[in-house]
């Protein structure tokens, strides 16, 4: 790079550091515009070490922009990949996921089985006993109240069913197999 400032010359007794000819076989072998050799000539007078940033001198600025531009594309290759080859990690989470709700499935037939055997009706009038209504109601009886009446009364306004028929269905022996929800 030095051999093609060593081909910039001074005009005739200008005095400003941008009116520069340039000629020399460096400048024709570079094959950039007159004007850019000018704006690099500039900031070479006015900064000498930061003049040229490819040569290991790179400002804060452009180091932090340079980092941030490198995790920007990594991320996007990782995200392609990703969602274009979903791997093992998706199947594993897929799995897993898919025990998990059998799991969930089995708990929850388990509770409406003890519902059932203790002659509650719940599940008839709530259509999900996982729901507000239903665990609202089912940790009542589990803390030990009995009164259909108070259990009724812990219907979530979004239930469909009244607080009659709530109460109907929770008419039974609430004393046996309690510990089984």
């Amino acid at each position: 790079m030095t051999e093609v400032f060593s081909g910039v010359q001074g005009r005739g007794g200008s005095a400003d550091p941008g009116a520069r000819c340039f000629r020399g076989p460096g400048v024709r072998d570079l094959d950039v515009h007159v004007n850019v050799l000018r704006k690099w000539v500039k900031e070479f007078s006015a900064e000498p070490a930061q003049a040229f940033p490819g040569q290991g001198q790179m400002k804060a600025e452009q180091v932090k922009i340079t980092r941030l531009r490198r995790e920007v594309s990594k991320l996007k290759a990782e995200r392609n990949i990703q969602k274009n080859h979903p791997g093992p990690i998706a199947r594993v989470c897929a799995i897993e996921a898919g025990m998990l709700l059998q799991y969930a499935v089995a708990h929850i037939q388990h509770m409406q089985k003890a519902l059932m055997e203790m002659n509650l009706q719940l599940h008839h009038v709530v259509s999900d006993i996982t729901g507000a209504t239903g665990m609202r109601i089912i940790r009542a009886i589990v803390a030990g109240e009995r009164n259909p009446d108070v259990l009724a009364t812990y219907r979530d306004v979004h239930c469909h069913s009244s607080i009659e028929t709530i109460r109907a269905a929770l008419v039974g022996t609430t004393g046996t197999n309690m510990f089984s929800l």
